[in-house]
């Protein structure tokens, strides 16, 4: 885990059976309460990366499931150290659970 300038970003592990030899956009979450930071963010990665943006940790969980259930994988999530509406540890604690 890394925190830079108050963001939690956490590398998601690859799958070993994943073909990286074949050019895919990878998939980026960033879950960001303050709007302006939440679109500044997605604006600069969206040419690189397909972004996923939501603006609450349970928003976070939700579209991070249904993404895993649509056989997505998210490759890096950038988290807010500080969201409203949950403590980012739990937030972290619940992700790692819905991954195993």
């Amino acid at each position: 885990n890394l925190l830079i300038f108050s963001r939690l970003l956490v590398w998601i592990m690859s799958d070993p059976h994943t073909d990286y030899s074949k050019p895919v956009k990878r998939i980026v979450m960033i879950c960001e309460d303050d709007r302006d930071l939440l679109n500044l963010f997605g604006h600069a990665l969206k040419s690189k990366y397909n972004v996923i943006s939501v603006g609450l940790g349970e928003e976070c969980i939700e579209r991070f499931i249904e993404e895993k259930n649509q056989g997505n994988k998210i490759h890096l999530l950038s988290l807010d150290y500080r969201l409203g509406d949950c403590m980012v540890m739990q937030l972290l604690v619940r992700l790692k659970n819905i991954m195993e």
